[in-house]
């Protein structure tokens, strides 16, 4: 259902045909004794009715039953309604209930009504009945026209059989009827329009202008969409126009679905909110799309009214995202969108059990998605799954209509939603204020922080980390890890707003906790469960004090057997061989570590030093390629390269150091290249190892 503000109510309202009936016989004189008045009538306002037919009078109402109209007995009355009540300044006759009518009756039902006195010519006759509101999930009162005919000075018409009358299930219902002044029923100029207007003469122009959105909107639906009106056989749809009640001015219009048949489901719009062009089109495809999904639909009014539509959400998603195509403007944001942007995070089990409808109005936007990604027919792939009944909740529809799973797509919808590029209503700054968690890094103790928290199905939670501690640094990090499957969002909230820095599966690093504490920035991680059960899942954030170092020195030594010589070894220093009075100032290689891949790297004319850091488990992986002269045999011109992993980070004499020596080996190092030459001709290359040992210490350059 689409409304202005929070709620709407719905509503529809029907056409039926009509035939001119006999005029009534006069009464004959009474006999009363000459110069006493005659007695007051006397009305018949209830009965018990059957299968021989009967009548039913009041003051201005007769209301004929024909025999044979009934199956069995029951019990009618007619009430009249308080003035106003219907049609307010339009009305022009008493407003009657008949209460007790056998939905199931076969032959029409003969209703005389006798107008105010000094109306108009050419009145209208109303008849309102119960309809299944979309919205509401309940039968609501929702008003439509009936021909009549006049005939001296009162208005008869016939009110005809439901089709199919004979089949519809033994109950009754309440049916009023009543005369309005100066509305009209607005001449048919497009032969092919697919919608009967009935608007107050005063509302004529806009009611013909509602006409044709509402014909666009049609034509959107079938050809773009795809969809099929053929469970509708029909045509045209019966609009009413009419002042809405005090209580529901900002209401805009409604569908209502009839119990009976999809022929007889008709629409009404607020006469007062006409004018708001752009409003009155949003609601228009709002409003005739819930038609059209109806058309689809596996459960009756009666099923509907004690058992929760599961498709319910997925309705109402899908009626909101139409707006932006009914507009006709790119950029239009619905607004019953507004107060619902964060519905999307709370899970596609709960977020529905809570309130389905306001679930349905914030996922729109993944309707949106969804189109954005597949295309137009996705819908209607999904809706032709549900009639057929292939499918018993949204998430199956979605996931067997698209190449992706709804998990599969989840934390993607979200950065795109979050990141506006689905609505540009949405605020990033709610992430703010709607955060599941908070870290505040305010003094030197707060370097860890674990949340553990229950997930619903297919939901988000959101964590925010502030930065106030005074003397956090430059070199400082910050690690985020999470458990579950799927990629978590990492954003930057500042001054100028809200970014994406990136998205993360197991671990994530922000660099430079320094500036985000000048700035007074602050991190924001979205933690999706892309699962369809619920899960206990842990986030956890961790200060990494940078590593003080900028510089390297690294050797290898290998001892083995060379090609063109019976037993040798090589020594290979960068930068320069190091003579034992050096230490500890070793001449170092400048480089540079990053925090956020926890990779050092050093390289100068041939050399290089790559090495990566577990800082958790105090380890170091990596590459050293030198080529250099060799530290014993200045004439030999050395290249040696080696990989290495898992070896020891340790402290000695203010440096960190790592070495690798095979007679008592912590780690693992591979040979990748060592050869060394004497001349330009002969090349000596490694056939065999016998001995390895790599040196690498870390430190600040001088």
């Amino acid at each position: 259902m689409k409304y202005r503000v929070l709620i709407m109510l719905a509503a529809s309202f029907m056409m039926f045909s009509c035939t001119k009936p006999e005029p009534d016989t006069p009464n004959p004189p009474g006999n009363n004794p000459p110069g006493e008045n005659p007695p007051p009538p006397s009305y018949n306002t209830s009965a018990t009715i059957g299968t021989t037919g009967g009548k039913l009078t009041d003051v201005t109402l007769e209301v004929n039953i024909e025999s044979g109209s009934f199956s069995k007995s029951y019990p009618l009355e007619v009430k009249k309604e308080t003035a106003g009540s219907n049609f307010s300044e339009y009305e022009s006759s008493t407003f009657y209930e008949l209460k007790g009518v056998p939905v199931n009756f076969t032959k029409p039902i003969k209703v005389t009504i006798t107008p105010a006195t000094g109306s108009p010519d050419n009145l209208l006759m109303t008849v309102t009945e119960e309809k299944y509101s979309r919205s509401l999930r309940k039968m609501v009162k929702t008003s439509g026209f009936i021909t009549a005919t006049k005939s001296g000075t009162a208005y008869v018409c016939d009110y005809t059989p439901y089709a199919g009358a004979g089949t519809l299930r033994d109950t009754t219902m309440s049916i009023k009827f009543g005369l309005v002044k100066n509305y009209e029923m607005l001449p048919v100029t497009k032969a092919d329009s697919k919608f009967k207007m009935y608007a107050p003469t005063e509302y004529k122009a806009a009611a013909f202008d509602l006409r044709d959105y509402l014909d666009q909107i049609y034509g959107i639906v079938q050809n773009d969409l795809q969809f099929s009106f053929a469970e509708r056989t029909s045509w045209p749809m019966s609009v009413t126009v009419k002042k809405f009640p005090a209580d529901q001015q900002n209401v805009y219009g409604y569908f209502c679905m009839s119990p009976w048949s999809h022929n007889y489901s008709s629409m009404e719009f607020n006469a007062t909110q006409l004018t708001s062009v752009t409003e009155l089109r949003a609601t228009a495809g709002h409003e005739f799309f819930h038609f059209a999904k109806s058309l689809y639909g596996t459960m009756s009014t009666a099923a509907m009214l004690v058992s929760n539509d599961p498709f319910y959400w997925l309705d109402e998603a899908s009626s909101v995202w139409i707006e932006q195509l009914s507009t006709g403007q790119p950029d239009y944001s619905p607004l019953v969108r507004q107060g619902h942007h964060l519905e999307p995070l709370k899970g596609v089990f709960k977020g529905p059990a809570e309130n389905a409808e306001h679930y349905g109005y914030g996922m729109g936007a993944f309707v949106k998605y969804l189109v954005q990604q597949y295309g137009s027919t996705s819908l209607v792939n999904m809706y032709n799954l549900i009639k057929n009944k292939s499918v018993s909740n949204p998430v199956e529809a979605v996931n067997q209509a698209h190449a992706k799973t709804f998990s599969e797509m989840y934390a993607s919808f979200l950065a795109d939603y979050i990141g506006l590029k689905i609505y540009s209503d949405f605020q990033p700054s709610s992430l703010l204020t709607n955060t599941t968690a908070v870290f505040n890094i305010a003094a030197e103790a707060d370097t860890l922080m674990t949340f553990e928290r229950d997930y619903e199905a297919l939901s988000a939670q959101i964590y925010r980390v502030n930065f106030s501690y005074d003397k956090l640094m430059a070199g400082d990090a910050l690690s985020i890890t999470a458990t579950g499957l799927g990629q978590f969002l990492v954003y930057q909230a500042s001054a100028s707003g809200i970014i994406l820095m990136g998205k993360g599966y197991d671990e994530f690093i922000i660099e430079n906790l320094k500036d985000l504490k000048d700035r007074n920035a602050r991190i924001l991680v979205v933690k999706p469960n892309i699962s369809l059960t619920k899960e206990k899942q842990t986030v956890e954030f961790k200060v990494e004090k940078g590593l003080a170092f900028d510089a390297v020195w690294a050797k290898i030594y290998i001892r083995g057997n060379f090609s063109g010589d019976i037993a040798s070894s090589i020594a290979v220093e960068v930068p320069l061989q190091v003579r034992s009075d050096d230490w500890p100032n070793y001449p170092m290689l400048s480089g540079k570590y990053s925090t956020a891949t926890k990779i050092f790297s050093a390289s100068y004319s041939g050399n290089s030093v790559v090495c990566e850091f577990d800082t958790k488990n105090n380890k170091v992986s990596g590459s050293v390629t030198l080529q250099n002269n060799d530290v014993s045999f200045s004439n030999r011109a050395v290249k040696a390269s080696v990989t290495f992993s898992e070896l020891t980070l340790s402290e000695w004499d203010g440096k960190t150091l790592t070495q690798y020596l095979s007679a008592n080996p912590k780690g693992s190092v591979n040979i990748v290249n060592c050869q060394y030459s004497i001349d330009d001709v002969t090349t000596h290359t490694l056939i065999n190892a016998t001995e390895v040992s790599v040196w690498i210490y870390f430190g600040m350059k001088k």
